[in-house]
């Protein structure tokens, strides 16, 4: 049966759904933290440990991100036919826009000063053509936010989401499997080709019950094939740095194994309301805040607690995430409570509001 088991047009918070976000955002963080304190070499006797939690972290986090996207991009613009909203969708691809405009120039800027002020030793450097370059080729961790609004536009296409769902399951898994042997960073093509398919993931746990989300044999199933291939290329990988890039992506098992964990733990979380903890929730609602803001702090972290002699690596990494993820919920908070919050993170919206206040008093 065919048949679309949410009402759709409108999303509430749900306690799950938050909670899982907010693991998910947490993930995020932990992952660059990881992933700059292997680039910058502070702690060369941890390399084992920084590559385990950085192949960990990396084989779903995403995916897993992007599953959720998908689930409250159709609970939020489309109705229980499954026509979307156009106009709502594309109000909200204006907002997707400006945000990522500015975190994006507010990175560029930051890494050219922190380059300026550190005679050029960054991890990742950025050049005034990259920061003009930023409609093409998206910087750092906001390639996110870039992908993000082309599937809010491709998948707002007419009846795309009504096609046979095995059809375009398969399809979606042909076009990620033929994105691993694209490498081009420019305007993000690899990673809009694998990561539809895990986009759709998230459609299709909103628009059909129990397919795929929140099916127990099936999740069962790939979460331990997915185990099985991870300790199979584990147990034959001699060079762990590579584990990911040269292992996980061939002939597709990174998306096996990706899929297999990430229908997991939305299981989990549906089904184990210990784990709908205040913490994840809170995470979890600020989730945006804290993946715009955070790369500002565990860039600069990982020099400061090491200079202040912070050496041990599992102090120094529960600082600097502790502080990564507080520090953005806190400023979420402030601006709410400011009014100034829409100016950052839904600047559209606000300046239209803004607009028709204006045009009211003349």
């Amino acid at each position: 049966m065919d048949k679309p088991y949410v009402t759709g047009g409108g999303y509430s918070r749900i306690g799950y759904i938050d909670a899982l976000k907010g693991f998910a955002i947490l993930c995020v963080v932990l992952g660059h933290i990881a992933t700059g304190y292997l680039s910058s070499g502070l702690y060369p006797k941890s390399d084992g440990l920084l590559y385990g939690i950085y192949n960990v972290i990396f084989s779903f986090h995403m995916p897993l991100f992007m599953s959720i996207s998908g689930y409250l991009y159709y609970n939020a613009y489309f109705d229980s036919e499954g026509d979307p909203d156009r106009k709502r969708i594309y109000f909200q691809i204006l907002n997707q826009v400006c945000v990522y405009m500015i975190f994006s120039v507010l990175y560029a800027v930051f890494k050219l000063l922190i380059g300026l002020f550190s005679n050029g030793v960054v991890n990742e450097e950025i050049s005034l053509i990259d920061l003009l370059l930023i409609w093409a080729n998206p910087i750092g961790v906001y390639w996110y936010l870039y992908v993000l609004i082309i599937f809010y536009i491709l998948f707002s296409a007419k009846g795309l989401i009504k096609q046979n769902r095995w059809m375009l399951l398969g399809l979606l898994a042909v076009i990620a499997l033929a994105g691993q042997f694209i490498n081009t960073g420019w305007f993000s093509i690899n990673k809009i080709l694998y990561y539809a398919f895990f986009f759709y993931i998230g459609i299709a746990g909103a628009r059909y019950k129990n397919w795929v989300i929140g099916n127990g044999s099936f999740t069962f199933l790939s979460f331990i094939t997915a185990i099985l291939l991870s300790v199979l290329c584990w147990s034959r990988d001699l060079d762990r740095s590579k584990f990911i890039k040269d292992i996980w992506g061939i002939w597709g098992m990174n998306i096996i194994i990706s899929l297999g964990i990430l229908l997991a733990c939305w299981y989990f979380f549906m089904n184990c309301r210990l784990l709908e903890n205040r913490l994840l929730k809170i995470c979890g609602r600020y989730s945006l805040e804290i993946y715009c803001i955070h790369i500002f702090f565990t860039t600069g972290l990982r020099t400061v607690l090491y200079r202040l002699g912070i050496s041990n690596i599992f102090i120094n990494i529960a600082i600097n995430m502790t502080i990564s993820t507080v520090v953005p919920v806190l400023s979420a908070v402030i601006s709410y409570k400011w009014g100034i919050h829409d100016m950052f993170f839904k600047p559209y919206t606000w300046g239209v509001k803004r607009c028709s206040r204006h045009s009211n008093t003349i």
